[in-house]
């Protein structure tokens, strides 16, 4: 990254993300799933810097991909 100097660095910030999944058994013959990805809707920063970037402009992009969600009906016959 030239525009950012030697020693640049580009990289996405930690996060952490909650993730869930549940079956619910209705008979013998059939349950109910599901499942929820980034419950928490946290967004994803990637953060792009060299040595003389200050502090307020290291944030790069911040991105939202929302909630991931499916729901299925599993049957045996």
């Amino acid at each position: 990254m030239p525009a950012y100097g030697v020693g640049a660095y580009q990289y996405y910030a930690a996060r952490t993300q909650l993730d869930l999944n549940g079956a619910y058994q209705l008979n013998k013959r059939f349950s109910l799933n599901a499942s929820v990805s980034n419950a928490l809707n946290v967004p994803q920063t990637l953060l792009r810097y060299g040595p003389e970037t200050p502090a307020y402009a290291r944030q790069n992009r911040e991105s939202e991909y929302g909630i991931a969600m499916a729901v299925g009906l599993k049957g045996s016959f």
